[in-house]
């Protein structure tokens, strides 16, 4: 898509690409070392039912989050470079709303690491 947009002469679009990009660099970055595992039976900490089934709940909804990230990044990539900006701000907001739902899933865990 850079190549495209650049080719086009509509270089401010470059800035927009650059700021999915990394963004989404940085929630990939995230998410794949995001904490995982469990507490075995014999382990002295036990890991509580109820925030066990929120962490299950939203690893389901990352699932939703990614997907919405691919459907927006191919749908900037078929677009025109004078539709760019409007097709990366949805890039960028779907990196955004799966960024936050890493954050819950921190934040429930936070405590059990």
């Amino acid at each position: 898509m850079a190549d495209r947009v650049s080719r086009s002469g509509s270089l401010d679009a470059i800035n927009d690409i650059e700021t999915a990009r990394k963004r989404l660099d940085r929630v990939a970055a995230r998410l794949r070392y995001a904490e995982r595992g469990y507490s075995g039976f014999f382990d002295a900490v036990k890991v509580d039912e109820a925030a066990l089934g929120r962490v299950y709940d939203l690893d389901l909804s990352l699932v939703d989050a990614v997907e919405a990230v691919r459907a927006a990044a191919d749908a900037a990539r078929a677009a025109g470079a004078s539709d760019a900006h409007t097709s990366l701000a949805a890039v960028t907001s779907a990196v955004d709303r799966l960024d936050e739902r890493l954050r819950e899933r921190e934040a429930i865990l936070g405590g059990f690491s």
